[in-house]
């Protein structure tokens, strides 16, 4: 350890944000949605090379606006210097399936119209060959309608055995993939409420009765969060919905 170390130092003191950091940080603080902010704490994390922080700030523009390109190939970037392979394909082929760039039987998918809006932003990685990463991936990980069924198979597989965060990750990559996929939003509502995130299942509850109004699952769902955290008035008023909908629904009745 070098001698000139401060006692604090030496003691796992943090040094203070330099000055720009800090300035962003605060900023946040009064406009905490702002994209541009997050996207410069973002880039300035990323040259300091806080990587786990930069994605922070990336994941932080996905969850305000999940089209923005930029933020989802930082996000693959990230992934990609760590050397977490399957999550740079996972987070690659979600862009390419949420825009919608999928050729029609297992082709490629063709990231070249999204890779060009990428090539101005100025991240470490700004000269990378997306096209020639993605097909080498797709040697180690299939794409095509095979993969859904494979990811479906082992969300269910994960949930069934109380595996609750690998089915969280693996019901949340399906959402992205098929976002009006009902059943596949109430399997990670499910997920959420069973590992007690009872904020973000609720939200995904709405989302399926959303899509699926008829459906008495997102309303049961919505109705086990409510009665376990005590709130028996509106829990009896959901069971209710659920009832008008499915009237030999057991949990319902009783």
């Amino acid at each position: 350890m070098d001698s000139n170390q401060s006692s604090s130092e030496r003691k796992g003191f943090i040094p203070p944000e330099p000055d720009e950091v800090r300035k962003l940080i605060l900023a946040l603080e009064t406009a905490p949605r702002d994209i541009s902010i997050h996207r410069s704490l973002g880039l300035l994390r990323w040259q300091r090379r806080e990587l786990t922080e930069a994605l922070i700030e990336f994941r932080k523009i996905f969850q305000i606006d999940n089209s923005n390109i930029e933020s989802n190939f930082a996000i693959a970037a990230i992934y990609l210097e760590r050397g977490m392979r399957q999550k740079t394909f996972e987070q690659l082929f979600s862009i390419a399936f949420r825009e919608e760039f999928l050729e029609h039987h297992g082709e490629p998918f063709d990231l070249r119209r999204l890779e060009r809006r990428f090539k101005d932003f100025p991240t470490p990685y700004d000269s990378i060959d997306w096209i020639e990463l993605f097909t080498g991936l797709e040697k180690d990980f299939k794409v095509n309608e095979e993969y859904k069924r494979v990811a479906l198979n082992e969300g269910n597989l994960s949930l069934t055995h109380k595996n609750y965060d690998k089915a969280i990750r693996i019901f949340t990559l399906l959402c992205v993939i098929e976002p009006r996929n009902s059943f596949v939003r109430l399997c990670l509502a499910s997920s959420l409420s069973a590992r007690r995130k009872d904020r973000a299942a609720e939200l995904e509850f709405n989302e399926a009765i959303l899509l699926e109004p008829k459906n008495p699952a997102g309303y049961k769902g919505l109705a086990l969060i409510r009665a376990r955290r005590g709130e028996i008035e509106k829990a009896r008023e959901t069971f209710e919905q659920v009832l008008m909908l499915d009237p030999e629904d057991p949990d319902a009745r009783r």
